[in-house]
C-alpha cells in the first residue's frame, strides 16, 4: 500500500513495472555446458546450480543468460534467488496496482549503463560530458593499447545501505558482488565506509582475476555522497575515478535521479534485442508432454480430415454413378 501511495503522488497509476533485486540476495555461477541446443540448457543449468546452492534449491527461481559459446557446448551466467523473494515482489507489485513485467538484479542496469561508455574516453574526461573526476587522480593509462582484451570499467553502485560493485567490459557484466555498509552519523563517514569496503571486495576480486585490465571507476549514486567518495576511491582502489552525471541514453541532468541509474539502466536494457535475466519469467526446459498431445492432436485432426476427405470422394463417386444408373434405366 505504501508503494502506491508513493506512486499515486508521483501520478503513475499501475501499469508494467520491472523490478529490481539486490546482487546480495542472488547466488551467481559460470558454468559451461557441453550443449548449444537452447531447449537443453534451462534443465541443465539447472542441475548444475543446485549442487552447489546455499539456498533451498527446490524453490529457488533460477535464470540465466548465454555468454558465449564454446566448441561443442555453451557458456552461461546462471543466477539463482529465493523463490520466496520472487513471490513477494509479486505480492508487492499486486498491492501497488502494478503488473510484473520482470525481476532482475539491480547490477544489470549498472552493466548496461556503463556498458556503453567508451573506457579509454572515460580515463581522459575530466569534469565534462557527464562525468565529474577528481583532480588528485591525474590521467592514468588504462593499459598496454596493443593487448587484445579491451579495457574494462569497474562501477560502484551506492544503494540505501550497500554498496555494489560490478567490472563490465565489451556491455558484459564480468563481475557483481554486494557489500551492506555499516552505518554513519555524517556524510565524510559514510563516504570513508563507502571506500574501504569497495577497496576490500576490489582486492578480492583482483586476486581471483589479476589479469583483467580496468581503465577507470565510474559512480553512481546520490551525488552529496558520490562527490565525497569519489576521491577516497580513488586513492583507495587506485583507479581515476569519475561521478556518472549524464549518459548519452538518457536527456537531462537531475540530482533527484542520481541514485536511480541502474533501474534506468534496467528499462534501457529491456529495449535492446538482447537475452536478459528475469525471475519472474525463468527460462524452462520444453513440455515435452504438451508437444506430444499436440502431435496427437494434430495426427488426429489430419486422420479427420483424410477421412473427411475420403467419404466426401465416395459420396460424389456414389452419386455419379447412381445418376448414371438412372440414366441407362430411362434409355
Amino acid at each position: 500500500r505504501a508503494v502506491k501511495e508513493a506512486l499515486a503522488e508521483l501520478g503513475v497509476r499501475g501499469g508494467p513495472a520491472v523490478f529490481a533485486l539486490p546482487r546480495s540476495l542472488a547466488s551467481t555461477k559460470r558454468i559451461e555446458l557441453p550443449s548449444r541446443d537452447r531447449d537443453e540448457l534451462p534443465e541443465m543449468v539447472r542441475l548444475a546450480m543446485q549442487r552447489d546452492l546455499p539456498i533451498d534449491a527446490a524453490s529457488a527461481e533460477i535464470d540465466f543468460t548465454v555468454t558465449g559459446t564454446t566448441a561443442g557446448g555453451s557458456r552461461v551466467l546462471a543466477v539463482a534467488v529465493p523463490g520466496s523473494l520472487v513471490e513477494f515482489q509479486r505480492a508487492v507489485a499486486a498491492a501497488a496496482g502494478l503488473d510484473v513485467e520482470a525481476i532482475t538484479l539491480r547490477c544489470f542496469g549498472t552493466s548496461h549503463l556503463v556498458g556503453r561508455l567508451d573506457p579509454d574516453s572515460v580515463v581522459r574526461l575530466q569534469g565534462v560530458d557527464g562525468l565529474e573526476g577528481d583532480a588528485a587522480s591525474g590521467e592514468v593509462a588504462s593499459g598496454d593499447p596493443a593487448a587484445d582484451e579491451p579495457p574494462a570499467l569497474l562501477a560502484v553502485d551506492l544503494g540505501l545501505d550497500e554498496l555494489e560493485l560490478s567490472v563490465v567490459s565489451e556491455s558484459r557484466l564480468r563481475f557483481a558482488r554486494g557489500v551492506a555498509l555499516p552505518s554513519a552519523e555524517t556524510p565524510l563517514l559514510e563516504a570513508e565506509n563507502i571506500s574501504n569496503e569497495a577497496r576490500r571486495t576490489w582486492l578480492s576480486y583482483r586476486i581471483s582475476q589479476g589479469d583483467e585490465r580496468v581503465a577507470a571507476l565510474i559512480v553512481l549514486g546520490d551525488y552529496e555522497i558520490a562527490r565525497l567518495a569519489v576521491p577516497q576511491l580513488s586513492a583507495s582502489i587506485g583507479l581515476p575515478s569519475r561521478l556518472l552525471r549524464r549518459h548519452p541514453e538518457l536527456r537531462g541532468e537531475d540530482e533527484a535521479i542520481a541514485s536511480a541509474w541502474p533501474l534506468l539502466g534496467l528499462l534501457l536494457e529491456r529495449r535492446q534485442e538482447r537475452e536478459v535475466l528475469d525471475f519472474a519469467h525463468p527460462k524452462r526446459p520444453p513440455d515435452l508432454a504438451r508437444r506430444r498431445r499436440m502431435r496427437v492432436v494434430a495426427s488426429l485432426g489430419m486422420i479427420g480430415i483424410a477421412a473427411f476427405g475420403g467419404w466426401t470422394i465416395g459420396s460424389r463417386s456414389f452419386a455419379t454413378a447412381d445418376t448414371r444408373a438412372n440414366e441407362l434405366e430411362g434409355s
